[in-house]
């Protein structure tokens, strides 16, 4: 015997469906998908864990075969990612990623280093795109949007339905995020101290105020960013606090600015112009 769902339940069904279908059909993903775009030295490197596998061979296998891959397994590396897992073990993450940004060298990551975790999906464009988002629109340091079915931390880094991109003052470390050339000489290496990475978004202000780096959340893409119970929240809350008083800040919300952004219509000139530029063979 079937039993009717209570209203308020049914209510946030029918409104989750709404929203993904928005984030689906929005189209400002057509921003990133005119014209061909120069891939260049690319290079992700990820620390994850043997359950999370399958999700990370996927994301990986949208790269081109010339980027330059580097693993830390936590645990026993599976055999699907064997050969692109440099070392096993448990360490602390920024730690680990230093170590693997450390075994490539600066040509083979000259254009986009991906720092990644393993436990996320894109439900909008792909690795690929999120690399050409920085070469079309000149950033530093950048990161895809976050869908409205994903785990966040922080509201400023949900995806604005109808917007290209955000300029902004604020970056998350993770869980993906793009350094160019010039935001992995300022802001590598990564802070060890910080052990997971929270707070390096006030570690990194200053630097990328000093040396005029542009950062943006990319809109036109979306994430779904699953929950992680994989290591203790209140233990990284107390030291993103440290962080904050240490910085005279009383919330990441005093950092967190959108400077300017390009709306779907705003882009319609340039995917137009793009589209142009193909010469059918």
């Amino acid at each position: 015997m079937n039993r009717k769902l209570p209203l308020p339940v049914r209510v946030r069904r029918v409104a989750t469906a709404l929203f993904t279908a928005a984030q689906l059909l929005d189209p400002s993903r057509l921003a990133l998908t005119g014209g061909r775009q120069e891939w260049g030295s690319v290079a992700l490197v990820a620390v994850y864990r043997a359950r999370h596998a399958e999700r990370l061979r996927r994301l990986v296998q949208q790269l081109h075969r010339d980027a330059t891959v580097r693993l830390w397994c936590l645990d026993e590396p599976p055999a699907q990612l064997r050969d692109m897992t440099y070392g096993s073990g448990p360490g602390v993450r920024f730690t680990l990623l230093n170590a693997l940004i450390d075994t490539i060298p600066r040509a083979q990551r000259r254009d986009c280093l991906l720092l990644s975790d393993d436990d996320y999906s894109f439900l909008v464009g792909s690795l690929p795109q999120l690399v050409s988002a920085g070469q079309v629109f000149g950033l530093d340091l950048w990161q895809p949007a976050h869908a409205r079915s994903s785990s966040i931390s922080y509201t400023f880094v949900r995806r604005r339905v109808g917007t290209v991109l955000r300029r902004t003052t604020f970056v998350e470390q993770g869980p993906v995020v793009a350094l160019s050339a010039r935001a992995q000489d300022v802001l590598l290496p990564l802070p060890e101290d910080l052990g997971m990475g929270w707070g390096a978004e006030v570690r990194w202000m200053d630097r990328v105020r000093d040396h005029r780096l542009r950062l943006g959340i990319v809109d036109a893409l979306a994430i779904h960013h699953a929950l992680s119970e994989s290591y203790d929240k209140s233990a990284q809350l107390h030291q993103l606090q440290a962080v904050l008083d240490e910085a005279g800040i009383a919330s990441l919300d005093d950092i967190q600015h959108v400077c300017s952004r390009l709306r779907f219509w705003e882009s319609l000139p340039r995917i137009r112009a793009s589209a142009n530029s193909v010469v059918a063979p």
